[in-house]
């Protein structure tokens, strides 16, 4: 049975910021085990102990699996077999992805420590209450992207545009940040009296030049609506290709405009209802 510091306290040690929190992993140990030291468990879902003695949390190592939408739908696997790096490896950032041992060595196996000197990170010097919401640098997205457009559903249009100019390249990084930041509310609720504003937002990302920056921003959406990639993606290239009937006589200019608008509307809302 081992125990480490992990989390935000790392985090926020390696940054010279007071420490408000220490929370603890536990790897190699039952609730049994546990408890039989004196703990007391705390957690429902998952194994969540306080320390006899300092008050301090301890969770047994886990996984997750999400099963279901909403920040309830996972099942946990806290058995010993689950080391420490597998447990790190589900965490929100890497940069909250690193531990400390009983001896004082960071364990830091997805990076961490450098996400700590990236330009946007010292840049925007986010509160800690900020660092759950961006979900942004999680192993599953690569690209800078994919990241960017993260940051901005948290920091909003203005601010991200200002902060691409910082990046390069600022125009990929930009763009992408523009319409994340710009739509990211209006997906997250994904509401039938938003339809318009979310027809807007499937045009917008279908028109996202280049493809693989469109399909990043999408991937980014997606979680953000917990709705499925792929679905999400065939929506918004289904809106982009609509077009008018051409059998029927077409209108013309501006009425082109608004009879396709009220098409493309009207689908999502099909998708909504």
């Amino acid at each position: 049975m081992k125990t480490y510091l992990v989390g935000g306290a790392v985090r926020d040690e390696l940054l010279g910021r007071k420490v408000l929190e220490r929370d603890h992993v536990v790897v190699g140990a039952s609730e049994r085990e546990m408890l039989r030291h004196g703990f007391v468990r705390v957690g429902h879902a998952f194994p969540v102990f306080l320390h006899p003695d300092t008050g301090e949390e301890h969770a047994l190592a886990r996984t997750e699996s999400k099963v279901a939408p909403g920040h309830t739908g996972f099942e946990f696997d806290a058995s010993k077999n689950v080391d420490l790096v597998t447990d790190l490896k589900r965490r929100d950032l890497t940069i909250n992805a690193m531990a400390k041992d009983e001896d004082g060595k960071i364990i830091d196996p997805y990076g961490g420590r450098d996400d700590l000197e990236r330009p946007w990170f010292v840049e925007c010097q986010f509160s800690s209450s900020q660092y759950a919401k961006l979900g942004m640098w999680q192993r599953d997205l690569p690209s800078g992207v994919a990241r960017f457009a993260t940051l901005a559903t948290l920091l909003g249009e203005n601010a991200c545009q200002a902060l691409a100019k910082r990046l390069v390249p600022p125009k990929r990084y930009g763009r992408a940040a523009a319409l994340a930041a710009r739509y990211a509310n209006i997906v997250r609720h994904w509401r039938a009296d938003d339809a318009e504003s979310i027809c807007d937002a499937l045009v917008a990302f279908a028109s996202l030049k280049p493809a693989a920056a469109r399909d990043e921003v999408i991937q980014v959406m997606a979680r953000v609506a917990e709705i499925d990639q792929a679905t999400l993606n065939a929506r918004s290239q289904a809106i982009g290709a609509l077009r008018l009937d051409a059998q029927s006589k077409p209108p013309e200019g501006r009425e082109y405009g608004l009879q396709l608008r009220s098409a493309r509307v009207a689908l999502v809302k099909t998708w909504l209802n």
